[in-house]
Protein backbone atom coordinates (compact mmCIF):
# COMPACT_ATOMS: atom_id res chain seq x y z
CA UNK A 1 0.00 0.00 0.00
CA UNK A 2 1.88 3.41 -0.92
CA UNK A 3 1.47 5.82 1.64
CA UNK A 4 3.23 8.82 0.39
CA UNK A 5 5.54 9.87 -3.00
CA UNK A 6 8.08 12.23 -2.79
CA UNK A 7 9.22 14.16 -5.05
CA UNK A 8 12.24 15.98 -5.30
CA UNK A 9 11.94 19.36 -6.88
CA UNK A 10 14.95 22.44 -7.30
CA UNK A 11 13.96 24.22 -4.19
CA UNK A 12 12.92 21.43 -1.89
CA UNK A 13 10.08 18.56 -2.10
CA UNK A 14 6.49 17.93 -2.73
CA UNK A 15 5.37 14.97 -0.66
CA UNK A 16 2.01 13.78 -2.54
CA UNK A 17 -0.34 11.53 -1.32
CA UNK A 18 -1.46 8.08 -2.16
CA UNK A 19 -4.11 9.23 -4.41
CA UNK A 20 -2.17 10.01 -6.75
CA UNK A 21 -2.69 8.82 -10.04
CA UNK A 22 -0.56 10.11 -12.65
CA UNK A 23 2.92 9.86 -10.39
CA UNK A 24 5.73 12.61 -11.35
CA UNK A 25 9.27 11.45 -12.70
CA UNK A 26 11.57 10.39 -9.98
CA UNK A 27 9.25 10.35 -7.43
CA UNK A 28 10.45 8.17 -4.46
CA UNK A 29 7.03 5.75 -3.37
CA UNK A 30 6.74 5.41 0.00
CA UNK A 31 4.62 2.44 1.00
CA UNK A 32 4.37 -0.09 3.85
CA UNK A 33 6.36 -2.88 3.62
CA UNK A 34 4.45 -5.98 3.29
CA UNK A 35 5.43 -8.74 5.60
CA UNK A 36 7.54 -10.83 2.79
CA UNK A 37 9.81 -7.65 2.04
CA UNK A 38 13.05 -7.42 4.05
CA UNK A 39 13.19 -4.19 5.82
CA UNK A 40 16.17 -2.54 5.17
CA UNK A 41 18.18 -2.10 8.33
CA UNK A 42 19.69 1.25 8.23
CA UNK A 43 22.54 2.01 10.51
CA UNK A 44 22.22 4.50 13.19
CA UNK A 45 23.49 7.94 12.17
CA UNK A 46 27.61 8.31 13.37
CA UNK A 47 29.17 11.26 15.33
CA UNK A 48 30.14 12.70 11.70
CA UNK A 49 26.95 12.51 9.63
CA UNK A 50 24.55 15.03 9.81
CA UNK A 51 20.60 13.68 11.06
CA UNK A 52 17.74 14.58 12.31
CA UNK A 53 16.40 13.60 16.19
CA UNK A 54 12.46 13.28 16.22
CA UNK A 55 10.93 13.98 19.31
CA UNK A 56 7.90 12.78 20.00
CA UNK A 57 5.05 11.26 22.76
CA UNK A 58 4.89 7.21 22.72
CA UNK A 59 1.21 7.53 22.32
CA UNK A 60 1.58 9.52 18.94
CA UNK A 61 4.43 7.07 17.47
CA UNK A 62 1.30 5.75 15.01
CA UNK A 63 -0.52 8.50 14.66
CA UNK A 64 2.53 10.94 13.43
CA UNK A 65 5.65 10.29 14.06
CA UNK A 66 6.27 6.79 11.93
CA UNK A 67 4.88 8.65 8.89
CA UNK A 68 7.48 11.58 9.69
CA UNK A 69 10.13 8.71 9.82
CA UNK A 70 9.63 7.13 6.84
CA UNK A 71 8.84 10.15 4.95
CA UNK A 72 12.28 11.59 5.61
CA UNK A 73 13.80 8.61 4.65
CA UNK A 74 12.16 8.62 1.56
CA UNK A 75 13.83 12.04 1.12
CA UNK A 76 16.93 10.75 2.40
CA UNK A 77 17.09 12.64 5.07
CA UNK A 78 18.96 10.37 8.00
CA UNK A 79 16.95 10.77 11.43
CA UNK A 80 17.00 8.94 14.20
CA UNK A 81 13.75 7.77 16.10
CA UNK A 82 14.06 5.61 19.19
CA UNK A 83 12.35 2.52 18.24
CA UNK A 84 15.55 2.19 15.60
CA UNK A 85 17.73 1.86 18.87
CA UNK A 86 19.67 -1.42 18.33
CA UNK A 87 19.04 -4.41 20.65
CA UNK A 88 21.29 -4.46 23.76
CA UNK A 89 21.92 -0.95 23.72
CA UNK A 90 21.12 1.13 26.66
CA UNK A 91 18.24 3.24 25.86
CA UNK A 92 19.50 6.11 27.72
CA UNK A 93 22.70 6.16 26.55
CA UNK A 94 21.65 5.80 22.63
CA UNK A 95 19.14 8.64 23.29
CA UNK A 96 21.92 11.23 25.08
CA UNK A 97 24.52 10.11 22.48
CA UNK A 98 21.76 11.18 19.47
CA UNK A 99 20.87 14.68 21.32
CA UNK A 100 24.48 15.37 21.65
CA UNK A 101 25.16 14.77 18.54
CA UNK A 102 22.44 15.56 16.68
CA UNK A 103 21.90 18.10 13.66
CA UNK A 104 18.66 19.57 14.86
CA UNK A 105 15.75 17.90 16.63
CA UNK A 106 12.46 17.76 15.48
CA UNK A 107 9.93 18.13 17.97
CA UNK A 108 6.35 16.79 17.30
CA UNK A 109 3.51 18.91 19.19
CA UNK A 110 0.48 17.21 20.55
CA UNK A 111 -1.15 17.40 23.93
CA UNK A 112 0.10 14.23 24.84
CA UNK A 113 3.78 15.40 23.92
CA UNK A 114 3.67 18.67 25.70
CA UNK A 115 2.33 16.80 28.99
CA UNK A 116 5.54 14.53 28.94
CA UNK A 117 8.93 15.20 30.57
CA UNK A 118 10.63 12.86 28.05
CA UNK A 119 9.97 15.10 25.49
CA UNK A 120 10.66 18.13 27.00
CA UNK A 121 13.87 17.42 28.95
CA UNK A 122 14.95 16.02 25.39
CA UNK A 123 13.95 19.50 23.67
CA UNK A 124 15.83 21.17 26.70
CA UNK A 125 19.18 18.95 26.01
CA UNK A 126 19.30 19.93 22.28
CA UNK A 127 18.69 23.74 23.69
CA UNK A 128 21.31 23.78 26.45
CA UNK A 129 24.15 22.57 23.79
CA UNK A 130 23.39 24.78 21.14
CA UNK A 131 20.31 26.78 21.50
CA UNK A 132 16.75 27.16 20.07
CA UNK A 133 18.30 27.06 16.49
CA UNK A 134 18.82 23.40 16.52
CA UNK A 135 15.11 22.70 17.64
CA UNK A 136 12.32 22.82 14.68
CA UNK A 137 8.86 22.71 16.40
CA UNK A 138 6.32 20.81 14.54
CA UNK A 139 2.65 21.35 16.00
CA UNK A 140 0.81 18.45 14.88
CA UNK A 141 -2.50 19.08 16.66
CA UNK A 142 -3.87 22.06 18.36
CA UNK A 143 -2.16 22.03 21.80
CA UNK A 144 -0.50 24.70 24.72
CA UNK A 145 3.00 25.43 23.43
CA UNK A 146 5.31 25.00 26.19
CA UNK A 147 6.80 29.10 26.87
CA UNK A 148 10.54 27.57 26.10
CA UNK A 149 9.22 26.64 22.70
CA UNK A 150 6.30 29.49 21.89
CA UNK A 151 9.08 31.82 20.85
CA UNK A 152 10.45 29.33 18.31
CA UNK A 153 8.75 29.46 14.38
CA UNK A 154 7.29 26.00 14.08
CA UNK A 155 5.52 24.41 11.46
CA UNK A 156 1.66 24.50 11.95
CA UNK A 157 -0.20 21.21 10.28
CA UNK A 158 -2.88 22.16 11.50
CA UNK A 159 -2.98 25.59 8.96
CA UNK A 160 -2.49 24.23 5.84
CA UNK A 161 -5.43 22.98 3.65
CA UNK A 162 -6.78 20.72 1.77
CA UNK A 163 -3.72 18.34 2.63
CA UNK A 164 -2.51 19.30 6.19
CA UNK A 165 -0.43 16.45 6.18
CA UNK A 166 1.22 16.68 3.00
CA UNK A 167 1.99 20.86 2.83
CA UNK A 168 3.46 20.30 6.87
CA UNK A 169 6.16 17.26 5.57
CA UNK A 170 7.23 19.18 2.46
CA UNK A 171 7.39 22.52 4.43
CA UNK A 172 9.53 20.43 7.23
CA UNK A 173 12.00 18.85 4.14
CA UNK A 174 12.02 22.06 2.46
CA UNK A 175 13.52 23.77 6.24
CA UNK A 176 15.81 20.47 6.89
CA UNK A 177 17.90 21.11 3.64
CA UNK A 178 17.77 24.85 3.44
CA UNK A 179 18.50 25.60 7.19
CA UNK A 180 20.73 22.41 8.32
CA UNK A 181 21.99 20.83 5.13
CA UNK A 182 20.21 17.61 5.51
Amino acid sequence: MVLYYVEPVEYGYIVHGPEVTDVPEGADKLEEPSEEQETDEEEEPTDQEPFVFISYSRKDLNAIALSLAKVLKAARVKRWIDIEITPGKFWDTAVDEALESCTCLVVILTEASVASDRVLDEVESVRSHSGAGKVVPYLYEHCKVPASLSRIQRIDSTAHEPSPILTSFASLLHTLKDTYGL
